[in-house]
């Protein structure tokens, strides 16, 4: 099983698209690309989901795979020039699951039961620049302060709680660090602290940047506990 990445450039490309430090591997590089389309301005790179150094990271909470690789535009196809760029690719594969059920009704049928599905809120992990207000980050550097920020939004106002807990860091090659346990309490306050809840659906803390010791790239993965807010109950109990 394969995938593909593509680019579309302004001009011609006629250079290589390549996995970062595996040029020398013909399966992790384009060969010379000229007139994918029909003006010559896109390029292409088809992998696999092993070799080439590709991270794949198992995910529970979605449950499915993170698949990243670092991906080197070179519009020579033999130098690197300083309008050359270097992407981040991150593909997620969801694993479902479903459940088939056939009910078979003897002499007197059962009463009709009606059930209605409440749509779930829609929750998301941001590491932002220094506050909850602040611009999202992608890059950052060792001792920078930055906010970690979890989210939910529903449809529908104040019906449920939200819990952050089993937060853990790795390095995408299975070296994992806990830093949140299944309670939600911290277990190193040196690298996170305990969260703050603004709110039933947000929760976050500030951090100083730190990094594996031979490691670019870190990868978090928490799992968000939703459950329904009681009737007259004014704010969420927080851990």
């Amino acid at each position: 099983m394969k995938f593909q990445v593509r680019f579309d450039t302004r001009n011609v490309f006629n250079g290589l698209v390549f996995v970062e430090d595996h040029l020398s591997d013909p399966e992790c590089r384009s060969s010379t690309v000229k007139g994918l389309n029909k003006n010559g301005c896109n390029a292409s790179l088809k992998l696999g989901f092993r070799g080439c150094g590709i991270e794949r990271r198992r995910s529970n909470d979605p449950k499915g795979m993170f698949i990243t690789t670092s991906l080197i535009v070179a519009f020579h196809p033999e130098f690197l020039t300083k309008i050359d760029r270097v992407y981040v690719v991150q593909c997620f594969y969801m694993e479902m699951e479903k459940i088939l059920q056939k009910d078979i009704q003897i002499k007197m049928p059962s009463p009709p039961l009606q059930t209605g599905q409440v749509p779930m809120p829609i929750c998301r992990y941001e590491v932002l620049d220094g506050s909850p207000s602040g611009p999202p980050i992608f890059y950052a550097t060792i001792g920078q302060m930055v906010y970690h920020k979890w989210t939910c939004e529903a449809e529908i106002e104040n019906q449920f709680c939200m819990i952050v807990h089993s937060c853990y860091v790795d390095d995408g090659n299975g070296d994992r660090v806990q830093l949140i346990d299944r309670n939600g309490c911290a277990q190193d306050k040196y690298l996170l602290q305990n969260l703050e809840y603004l709110s039933d659906l947000m929760a976050g803390k500030e951090a100083h940047v730190y990094k594996y010791a031979d490691r670019q790239s870190m990868f978090f993965d928490c799992q968000i506990t939703l459950t329904i807010k009681e009737q007259q109950q004014i704010a969420c109990p927080v851990n």
